[in-house]
């Protein structure tokens, strides 16, 4: 689930470049770190609605200059070299690698639901839009809390039961889900937090247990593990931090379209990412793994490759029994498209691990799924990756990474000087107030929900 992550303006307003004009050496040169606001990334629920996915056609890859590994390296601390080379790593043997990361399955809070004010009655309900908003009107939160009916209750509204009777978490997210179904006239199937639930389930502990804490008049609350994943989520998804990010954010729907958004990531970006970055080095990427206008954020949990004759299709790990050089190929499907100094092609069939969503309400660690891209790349003399064309019909939008030591913090918590919440007696007047004030934004105290985390230890 998520909503749309989208390129800072910076890199909007880039200019785009032909592939002929670029000179082969730009995949190669350093880039400036340039921090990204999260904030400023995040665009709620525009786009197209739609009840199925729709078929995706192939268009020819770009490779433009945002659409460089490269760009990802001021997220990763201790990492003070990277390579192109593909030479170099079929010498070292590098096929395969894994995420050091501990991950654990995240739940959704999909906006056709309520978001983070989706009630558990609501995981399995065919109910529309206009159904479930009769239901929160029918059943409102007052009601529930008065009459103690906690386990029918959303994160959402008990988190305002934390803070007072003027917090308005609760009301924002069903008053957003409504406005996009007033404005679009229904509410896509996909949307919600995924940019939230997705570096939530790594970069914020796994909650283990429920809890029991005490509300603003004092009565016990109990929060599942559930409600916590959550509202972790909701952290990430709409509060503050720093990423790196390459890529664009595709709008369109349409085989074949040539929209340069649609057209990243090349080939030779994910290839390089993916071998640097986690096989290397053992970090984490999250990607957006379909270039059409849906956006599925998920976490890169590992991946493992082979080797593919262009010709022959014979597969090898061996570099050298699967590439052929440019010249000896003439029949070469993209032969037009091919980068400025290709000198050899070699196929390649990617297996990428993502990070599967889950609804347990209790610990049930990471479960992941693969999914199979083909595409090939283009090499210089000098065993360099240059570019690359796709061969499956299916593949990346962007990736993307919190910068290493980020925190979901809101502008309220930088005024928080007190230790975490026990959870015993109700929040100070400090931390409700400050709360409330975030609540209106949409925000979650970081404060409340790495309290939670820790008392669900």
């Amino acid at each position: 689930m998520k909503y749309y992550l989208l390129l800072s303006m910076s890199l909007i307003l880039g200019g785009v470049h032909g592939r002929e004009s670029m000179e082969y050496e730009e995949a190669t040169a350093p880039l400036t770190p340039q921090k990204v606001s999260h904030r400023n990334t995040i665009v709620l629920g525009n786009g197209q609605f739609h009840d199925m996915w729709v078929s995706i056609g192939r268009p020819k890859s770009g490779y433009r200059s945002e659409d460089n590994f490269r760009k990802l390296l001021p997220a990763y601390k201790g990492i003070d070299k990277l390579h192109n080379d593909l030479f170099y790593f079929d010498q070292i043997k590098l096929f395969e690698g894994e995420s050091k990361e501990s991950f654990w399955s995240y739940v959704n809070s999909p906006t056709s639901k309520g978001g983070l004010s989706q009630r558990p009655s609501m995981k399995d309900s065919k109910k529309k839009w206009p159904q479930i908003l009769e239901e929160f009107k029918s059943n409102p939160p007052e009601k529930l809390f008065t009459e103690g009916r906690f386990s029918e209750m959303s994160a959402a509204e008990k988190y305002d039961f934390l803070l007072g009777p003027q917090s308005f978490l609760f009301t924002r997210e069903v008053e957003y889900s409504d406005s996009v179904f007033r404005t679009y006239g229904a509410i896509a199937y996909w949307a919600g937090i995924c940019h939230g639930t997705a570096p939530a389930s790594f970069l914020f502990p796994e909650p283990k247990n429920g809890v029991v804490v005490k509300g603003h008049d004092g009565r016990s609350i109990p929060f599942s593990t559930n409600d916590i994943k959550r509202l972790s989520a909701h952290a990430w998804a709409e509060n503050n931090y720093d990423i790196a990010f390459i890529g664009g954010r595709c709008r369109s729907d349409e085989l074949g379209s040539r929209e340069p958004d649609c057209l990243d990531t090349n080939p030779a970006t994910l290839h390089l990412a993916l071998l640097n970055y986690i096989g290397l080095h053992g970090k984490t990427l999250i990607m957006d793994n379909a270039y059409d206008s849906d956006v599925w954020n998920r976490p890169i949990m590992g991946f493992s490759y082979k080797y593919v004759h262009p010709k022959t299709k014979v597969r090898s790990r061996l570099l050298k029994h699967a590439l052929v050089k440019r010249s000896d190929y003439p029949d070469d499907p993209h032969k037009w498209n091919r980068r400025i100094g290709t000198h050899y092609i070699v196929e390649v069939h990617m297996k990428v691990k993502l990070l599967f969503g889950d609804e347990g309400d209790q610990g049930s660690g990471a479960k992941g799924y693969d999914i199979h891209y083909k595409y090939d790349l283009e090499i210089d003399q000098k065993g360099r990756i240059v570019g690359g064309e796709w061969i499956t019909q299916y593949h990346p939008d962007f990736l993307w990474m919190v910068y290493e030591g980020s925190s979901p913090e809101t502008s309220e918590d930088l005024s928080i000087n007190e230790n975490l919440w026990s959870g015993k007696t109700p929040l100070s007047s400090n931390v409700r107030r400050l709360g409330q004030q975030a609540a209106k934004k949409g925000n979650v105290l970081e404060h409340i929900v790495r309290s939670l985390l820790e008392l669900s230890k």
